[in-house]
């Protein structure tokens, strides 16, 4: 599904539209020192080893089989 043409042109008209943020700009800052497991993945995989990642932060291999 992501790669999809139609997917891809959506995607392609979004980034050229909208100024995307990146490392350094006080939004990504801010969320990096929020959610740390987020942006930091020697420090998310720690907390995965020691069970301790957030059950939100956790990688679900089939997000809809709860759906069904």
């Amino acid at each position: 599904m992501l790669t999809r043409p139609s997917l891809q042109t959506v995607l392609a008209k979004a980034r050229s539209e909208a100024g995307q943020i990146a490392a350094g700009h006080p939004l990504w800052d801010a969320a990096a020192r929020i959610f740390p497991e987020v942006y930091d993945g020697m420090l998310r995989a720690e907390l995965a080893d020691l069970g301790q990642l957030p059950a939100w932060a956790a990688n679900d291999a089939a997000p809809d089989s709860a759906a069904a």
